[in-house]
């Protein structure tokens, strides 16, 4: 195997990392504003308000969230295990240290709407506590070997300087495998998007060897692209918004609908479309009805045109991201049994894709972990990733799958393998294999006694 690249700590370097991080912070602002809901639509800020004036409209069903909702609640990391029982011990200690299932559920929805996420593990010299992280994926950014895609080379991260209000100052902190350093960069506004590009940097500390020999943030990549989920959601969802805001619109006019009068009064009043407006309209003179004056109000519009048009959007978004249309349709009762495991089979295979992709990461972070807490040579094939089902739980279906699993442990033990190795493949963890053994040793005593 070739020797990794050597990058070394330069200017040229330092602004690579800035490019890298301000030419994606658009893209990634983007998906999570459509994630939150906060998304303005420039067809009601202008076409709308131009039509109707001082008329505020606001409609906003949040399909977004759901799509990458949907998938997050599927795809939970469980912890991780060793080939052995001090390195399997190591890992649990940094699971509960490093309250590593919360910051994997942040890293997880973040890669879903971002396209990718990070999770930056430390420990400093000393009594230092572990410290593992999940991180902002605009904050963040990792190159690989151009030769060996997955060979990472450099990575970055920046933060803004807490003393400078105006922001007009960050933190850039640079690793590679032989070396990290810290630096504090200008900025400067140098085009009208308001793009920040760096003016100087100037040196926190010296670049400091990595103890370690490993870069410490680990790129989550539910591909290898950085395609968000919701790419092939957001003119879905713009469609939808548009219809709902015309929707609410036309409800206002049903509401207070707008009236004409036809007379003999001279001149017209500026014709101003705007609920519970009355059009003055002067009669011609070959008119039907001339001399009298005729009152009218216009018909009100059909709101089921808006709602089937919204339903047939919702469904083409619930094929295009696989996610089976009860998520979109609570009020109504949702499939049981194998209707409900077929429906939701193309959901479920889409997150253990997900869940396979994010697994090499995981291992060589549970590698690093016990590297953290010194121990070191561990193998990261040699990590195993638990993770929850992603499969909704059937209760009868659970039990008979468990029951058949048993069956064959016991079938297993009949042929010679031990009562531990069928607890573990059963999925109890070391720590329940421990506590069972000591409840039934407390269980035999008392028989003793």
């Amino acid at each position: 195997m070739s020797p990794p690249l050597l990058i070394p700590m330069n200017d040229q370097t330092l602004l690579r990392c800035v490019r890298a991080l301000t030419g994606k912070y658009e893209r990634i602002t983007r998906g999570f504003d459509y994630y939150d809901g906060t998304v303005q639509l420039p067809v009601i800020a202008e076409r709308l308000r131009e039509v109707y004036h001082q008329l505020n409209a606001v409609g906003m069903e949040n399909w977004a969230a759901v799509v990458v909702d949907s998938m997050t609640d599927r795809i939970t990391l469980r912890g991780f295990t060793g080939p052995d029982a001090e390195t399997t011990r190591h890992c649990q200690e940094a699971w509960t240290a490093t309250d590593l299932m919360l910051e994997a559920a942040d890293a997880h929805e973040m890669a879903l709407i971002g396209g990718e996420a990070y999770v930056i593990a430390w420990r400093d010299a000393g009594d230092a506590p572990l410290e593992c992280y999940a991180n902002d994926p605009r904050n963040c950014h990792v190159f690989y070997d151009t030769a060996r895609p997955n060979q990472p080379v450099l990575a970055c991260k920046w933060w803004d300087d807490p003393e400078a209000d105006d922001g007009s100052a960050r933190f850039l902190k640079v690793y590679t495998a032989e070396t990290m350093a810290t630096y504090r960069a200008s900025l400067r506004i140098d085009d009208p998007s308001g793009r920040m590009q760096p003016e100087r940097f100037t040196a926190v500390d010296s670049p400091a060897p990595n103890p370690f020999g490993v870069i410490p943030v680990f790129h989550l990549r539910p591909r290898r692209r950085a395609v968000s989920e919701l790419d092939a959601v957001t003119a879905i969802q713009d469609g939808i918004n548009i219809l709902l805001a015309n929707m609410l619109i036309t409800a206002e006019f049903n509401a207070a609908p707008m009236k004409y009068v036809i007379s003999n009064a001279e001149g017209m009043e500026d014709l101003v479309t705007a609920p519970n407006r009355i059009w003055t309209i002067p009669a011609g003179d070959g008119q039907s009805g001339a001399g009298q004056t005729q009152v009218g109000q216009f018909g009100a519009a059909d709101l089921g045109n808006y709602l089937n048009a919204v339903e047939q959007l919702i469904n083409a978004l619930s094929s295009i991201t696989r996610t089976p249309k009860h998520y979109f349709q609570l009020g109504q009762n949702a499939p049981s049994g194998e209707a409900l495991k077929v429906m939701e089979a193309p959901l479920v295979k889409k997150c253990r894709d997900r869940m396979d992709r994010f697994t090499p990461t995981y291992r060589r972070l549970g590698a690093f972990l016990c590297l953290l807490q010194g121990q070191k040579d561990v193998d990261p094939a040699q990590i195993r990733v638990e993770w929850g089902d992603p499969e909704t739980e059937q209760p009868l279906q659970h039990a008979q799958v468990e029951t058949a699993r048993a069956q064959s442990i016991v079938m297993k033990r009949e042929a010679g393998i031990s009562r531990v190795q069928g607890l573990r493949e059963l999925g109890y963890t070391e720590e329940q294999i421990a506590a069972m053994d000591a409840e039934e040793e407390g269980k035999n005593h008392e028989r003793a006694a």
